[in-house]
């Protein structure tokens, strides 16, 4: 099931350095809430752009490993 999510935020930076950072799979914690951990698993399949990532929500009650394949647009 696809899942989207958007939000907004102005930032007083270049957006090289933004994107940047947004890019940085181990910055995904300082900007979603319920991402206590994060890491690149690897490449994304083989012809499909961007990489897989493993992420811990915690949410109350408790945490949830999940799996996900970041893509490029």
């Amino acid at each position: 099931m696809a899942q989207e999510y958007e939000q907004s935020q102005t930032i007083d930076a270049p957006p090289e350095k933004v994107f940047a950072f947004l890019s940085d799979v181990s910055n995904l914690s300082e900007y979603l809430p319920p991402v206590v951990d994060a890491s690149v698993q690897g490449p994304s399949a083989e012809g499909v752009p961007g990489q897989r990532i493993r992420t811990t929500l915690e949410y109350p009650g408790g945490t949830a490993p999940s799996s996900r394949r970041a893509t490029s647009p």
